[in-house]
């Protein structure tokens, strides 16, 4: 998600990121051959953290807001 705002993409366009960019997956900590994720798993996390009592917490630790 740290990605995708500081790209300012959308779901898709993120998760192909993830499926396509070797330094995406080197950030994400995957494996060249990874596979990636749907689009949703954004969608469900994204709800959870809004759910959480510090929403903002992944922004704030990377200094972006």
């Amino acid at each position: 998600m740290v990605l995708q705002a500081l790209e300012g993409l959308s779901d898709r366009e993120a998760c192909e990121m993830l499926r396509t960019s070797i330094a995406w997956k080197v950030a994400a900590g995957l494996a060249l051959d990874d596979e990636g994720f749907h689009p949703t798993v954004l969608v469900l996390w994204r709800n959870k953290l809004r759910a959480s009592d510090r929403p903002e917490r992944i922004f704030e630790a990377c200094g972006r807001w």
